[in-house]
């Protein structure tokens, strides 16, 4: 079964508006899960939940009495009111609901669900606002949902290479793997100020992106509720790390399946370093690949990293437990060709996703869905060439989605990235000319995909070889493509869920991008209920 819930809009208190009520100018909607929602409170006011009965749900104002509301396809002589107000009948049929004393009551579509075929009720009938019909019609306005604009540069002294960004919410902080300065840069997300630099014996720029560091980077939160920063590094001597740490004698696998011919490390190996949230350097743990450790996820349910040695021959991934701070086991896919780039923990399945841009000798790539649990491939999807080129970036999103951000030209030579189904693999929307792109990200409050990346389209009069891009995931509709001018090659973004502000690194600094108007609507996205 599946509710009908409603995002709210940035600045509001509440997490989820879910629908038996509407906001004021905002269509109400029906919800098929009664008594498993949340119900919402007026702009700026918490939502009030539902005790989990379906007779017994409520509605009620902050401050006032609740009032009991009777569920759509009950006993037509209920009744719905507020403190002070005289109750008013509510009728069952398909048709009309209730206004307030001196407002007339609305006409609206019957709306079907499994639930209950009659009509569902929301706030906005009583102020005389019609409610709207079938949840599908629901969708993208006649202009773009929000326009970007360019607010800022946060300058970074020589900034020309880096890789992943981070933004954490609850630090109010963005944070960048800087290799040029071998650090992980801070910016404030309300000053938008370089306020730290935090360093840990990271590689650097070497001048191969295999053995540069910082890569990854990610923050969690520990058992115990403290911030810890998450970071992928290249090879470096771990015995000058600080805490230090040893290199095993040689890479963990041997070079061809089934071979037993392994790299010698020499006491210089790839690893991950986990720092406080101020700076302070407090593990380091090494996966002893002889190149670099890189993007990493997090899944706290089962306390799990899960990183990849995307360069080493072969290719591997190792769990890491963010408990005891240990590798608990590594495995090689001799199959990634191509290498092995983002992956991400979907809290719907439970499952890990791990993208490989391609696979033998191509030139389709995969995505495999791994289980925490036993660490093993349960299930390989097929990233069809034609429509998806590389898949890198990974972002998990609403409703089932996933995007991949897909860094290679398709056979018609266009850069595309699409949306897949995380239980099928079904491709569900191609984001054509939307391709080149690394790292993307899931904006979870406007359920928007940021995207950034090299390469825009072959040819033609709107080509753009280095862009940011936004797409609403209501109709993977892509909103807005921007042009970006960098030496570097923009292929890392992360978002501010609190601010909507955008973070893109190019060269010399980090440009910051803030929507210029809100939504033209509030979203309909689908969440499953138990």
């Amino acid at each position: 079964m599946k509710e009908h819930c409603i995002s709210p809009r940035r600045g509001l208190t509440t997490a989820t508006l879910c629908a038996f009520v509407g906001l004021l100018g905002v269509p109400s909607l029906p919800s098929v899960a009664w008594g498993q929602v949340n119900l919402a409170g007026l702009p700026g006011m918490p939502s009030l939940p539902l005790p989990g009965q379906d007779p017994g749900t409520f509605v009620g104002l902050p401050g006032m009495p609740s009032v009991p509301l009777a569920l759509p396809g009950q006993d037509p002589g209920t009744f719905v009111g507020l403190p002070g107000l005289p109750s008013l009948p509510l009728a069952a049929g398909p048709g009309n609901f209730v206004g307030l004393p001196s407002m007339p009551s609305v006409s609206m579509p019957s709306v079907s669900s499994p639930a209950d075929p009659g009509n569902f009720l929301g706030l906005l009938g009583m102020l005389g606002v019609p409610s709207a019909g079938d949840p599908t019609s629901i969708g993208e306005g006649p202009g773009n949902d929000e326009v970007f604009t360019l607010k800022k540069t946060v300058a970074i002294a020589g900034l020309a290479a880096f890789d992943i960004s981070w933004v954490d919410t609850t630090l109010m902080q963005y944070l960048l793997a800087d290799r040029t300065n071998a650090a992980i840069d801070v910016i404030g997300t309300t000053d938008l100020t370089l306020d730290h630099q935090y360093k840990d014996n990271f590689a650097g720029a070497t001048g191969n992106n295999d053995t540069s560091g910082p890569n990854g980077v990610l923050t969690l939160k520990n058992t115990v509720g403290n911030t810890e920063i998450w970071v992928g590094d290249g090879p470096t001597v771990l015995a000058n790390a600080t805490p230090s740490a040893t290199c095993a004698t040689h890479t963990p696998f041997p070079t061809t399946q089934g071979g037993n011919t392994f790299v010698a490390l020499n006491g210089k190996c790839s690893s991950v370093k986990v720092l406080s949230a101020t700076g302070t350097a407090l593990k380091t743990i090494p996966t002893n690949g002889a190149l670099r450790a890189d993007e990493l996820c997090f899944d706290p349910t089962d306390n799990l990293i899960l990183v990849a040695n995307d360069a080493d021959s072969p290719p591997f991934i190792s769990f890491i437990s963010t408990t005891s701070f240990s590798v608990v086991k590594q495995v090689p896919f001799y199959q990634a060709t191509g290498g092995i780039e983002q992956c991400q923990w979907s809290p719907r399945t439970g499952m890990f996703y791990l993208n490989l841009p391609v696979v033998g000798n191509g030139p389709d790539g995969n995505v495999l869905v791994i289980s925490p649990a036993t660490k093993a491939v349960v299930n390989t999807f097929d990233i069809p060439v034609a429509q998806c080129a590389a898949p890198q970036g990974m972002a998990i999103g609403p409703n089932e989605q996933i995007l991949l951000g897909c860094n290679g030209k398709s056979p018609d030579g266009f850069f595309n990235s699409v949306v897949i189904n995380e239980n099928s693999g079904a491709i569900v929307a191609t984001l054509v000319n939307l391709g080149g792109a690394d790292e993307v990200w899931f904006d979870e409050i406007d359920d928007h995909y940021l995207m950034s990346g090299g390469s825009h389209k072959a040819t033609g009069s709107d080509a753009c070889n280095k862009q940011f891009g936004i797409v609403d995931t209501e109709g993977t509709k892509i909103d807005q493509i921007t042009c970006l001018t960098s030496v570097a090659n923009p292929h890392s973004i992360a978002g501010d869920n609190a601010s909507g502000n955008v973070f893109v690194p190019v060269s010399g600094g980090v440009q910051v991008y803030t929507p210029s108007q809100p939504d033209d609507h509030t979203r309909l996205v689908f969440r499953p209920t138990p």
